[in-house]
């Protein structure tokens, strides 16, 4: 049942509804006539780079998207899987750390739209970088704030803040990460190239819960898993600043 609304609503390209892609400027015809291109090819007028993997997969653009690619989910997915323990570790409630998830995922769907909005009007590597790096620096505050362990309404408020920050910056990276593929290698290419960072990214996500796992029994605290994730996030907006486009072929 649910594959009926997007057989009726999807539609594949913005041009399908008169619309440019990410901010494109329309373009006119000999009578003067402004209207959307129509791309059947995205390579037609030079406009969109179209590349094969193999092409991808010898530049260096590529190679560092998929570093970001292994190192963004690694850190997500650990802090992500450990919160909810970490917060019952430090005595809050499982009813608490529940509103406190809750709270992580609301404000996450709320970031998603905000920061899909920013990538249309700024350069997406610098938008990236200062996601990872706010979040990495929100997601500290957020640990000391747990382990200080402020008293009263004050308290919980701060922790609540924190943590609907966090969500807002951990959600915008869902549109931000297929835009940086999309803006390198072209729309044509996204499925084909994008797809190859996948084993990486699942991978990544599949490790990171492990790594915090093993050094919580090894060291009996999240400490040093959690302050490694702030400085994954810190590498990955460092990466991101020096990232530059590919060359296109």
């Amino acid at each position: 049942m649910s594959g009926i609304p997007a057989l009726v609503f999807l539609r594949h390209r913005p041009e399908d509804m008169g619309l440019c892609p990410d901010g494109a400027l329309p373009v006119s015809d000999k009578r003067g006539t402004i209207h959307p291109p129509d791309r059947l090819d995205a390579s037609a007028d030079g406009s969109e780079p179209v590349w094969t993997r193999a092409q991808a997969t010898r530049t260096k653009a590529f190679w560092v998207l998929i570093c970001l690619n292994s190192l963004i989910p690694f850190a997500q997915a650990g802090i992500n899987f450990h919160i909810y323990p970490f917060l019952t570790d430090q005595g809050f409630s499982q009813t608490t750390a529940v509103w406190i998830l809750t709270t992580f995922a609301v404000s996450g769907m709320a970031g998603s739209a905000a920061w899909g909005i920013l990538t249309e009007k700024f350069r997406i590597q610098n938008l990236l970088a200062a996601n990872v790096m706010g979040n990495g620096l929100i997601f500290l505050l957020l640990y000391w704030a747990v382990q200080f362990k402020f008293d009263g309404a004050l308290g919980t408020a701060i922790i609540f803040l924190l943590t609907a920050l966090h969500g807002l910056f951990h959600g915008g990276r869902n549109p931000m990460i297929p835009v940086i593929w999309a803006n390198f290698f072209g729309r044509r290419s996204l499925g084909s190239i994008y797809s190859l960072g996948n084993p990486f990214y699942f991978t990544a996500n599949a490790i990171g819960p492990v790594f915090a796992g093993f050094f919580f029994d090894l060291f009996g605290s999240y400490a040093f898993p959690f302050y490694f994730f702030v400085i994954t996030f810190s590498i990955s907006g460092i990466i991101t600043l020096r990232m530059q486009p590919p060359k296109r072929p």
